[in-house]
């Protein structure tokens, strides 16, 4: 059976929302994830199964709801490739710049990467003196761009670690 993407966002967002028990005690990872899913195009969901994007959102949102460096911050990931195995993940966080995700995916081609979906949002959030998550969607908070990358394998460290440098 398809889905359709409205609907891919309602079963990730309801697998987030419930797969966790630490949940409710997130409620800023969620408002992250929520407002993540809404932002993006029907054709970037296209393909990806909510049972596999849920776990990898919660725990790159977990990471991203503090902000722990200036500029980029990457969270290193891995998740269910829907085939029965593993794949790497990045979730990369960073002030609103044109050519951002351009910037990202030429990194990654010329690493020789095999990318299997690359997904962008842009929210406003608003955060803490120590970069803490407080509000997302406010009017007049800065812009931050979240960029999901799955890739089609599962990089080893060595690889990995080259790939988070260049980016």
């Amino acid at each position: 059976m398809k889905h359709m993407p409205h609907d891919l966002r309602t079963q990730t967002l309801d697998l987030v929302n419930t797969s966790r028990p630490d949940a409710a005690a997130s409620g800023q990872v969620a408002a992250l994830i929520s407002a993540w899913l809404g932002s993006l195009d029907e054709e970037d969901l296209a393909g990806t199964s909510p049972d596999c994007l849920a776990p990898v959102l919660w725990d790159g949102f977990a990471q991203a709801a503090k902000r722990t460096v200036e500029g980029c911050q990457i969270a290193q990931l891995r998740y269910c490739d829907g085939h029965g195995g593993m794949a790497t993940g990045l979730l990369v966080l960073n002030d609103d710049m044109p050519y951002l995700v351009d910037s990202i995916v030429m990194a990654m081609r010329k690493q020789r990467v095999a990318v299997g979906a690359v997904m962008n949002a842009v929210l406003a959030v608003r955060r803490d003196a120590n970069g803490n998550a407080l509000a997302v969607g406010e009017a007049g908070a800065p812009l931050e761009s979240y960029v999901l990358c799955l890739l089609s394998e599962d990089l080893g460290a060595d690889e990995l670690a080259a790939l988070v440098a260049k980016l």
